[in-house]
């Protein structure tokens, strides 16, 4: 963290930089627009579909049916828990306690 007086230092240099006319920041308005089109960080269709085959390829260890968890837990119910979405666990939860 910068102290107080090193800042100021630093501030005064940048507005005298500015006042001279040694910087400006008219560039960034066009440099901002470009890194946000430039497409860097988008997944492709064919890197999702070798990371899916990859995942798929790896040798899951899983209980057999009926089989407990280390906590107690049936694990048959701990893993479809864990493979639909949130709101569907939410139908399932209320669907349990009302006996469906």
């Amino acid at each position: 963290m910068a102290g107080l007086s090193y800042r100021a230092a630093h501030r005064d240099k940048i507005n005298r930089m500015v006042a001279d006319g040694s910087l400006n920041h008219e560039h960034l308005i066009d440099a901002n627009e470009k890194a946000r089109s430039a497409g860097r960080g988008d997944r492709r269709d064919f890197d999702l579909a070798e990371q899916a085959d990859l995942a798929a390829s790896i040798p899951h260890k899983q209980l057999p049916t009926g089989a407990k968890r280390a906590n107690g837990r049936d694990a048959d119910h701990a893993r479809v828990s864990t493979r639909i979405p949130n709101k569907e666990k939410t139908i399932i939860k209320s669907c349990i306690y009302c006996g469906f």
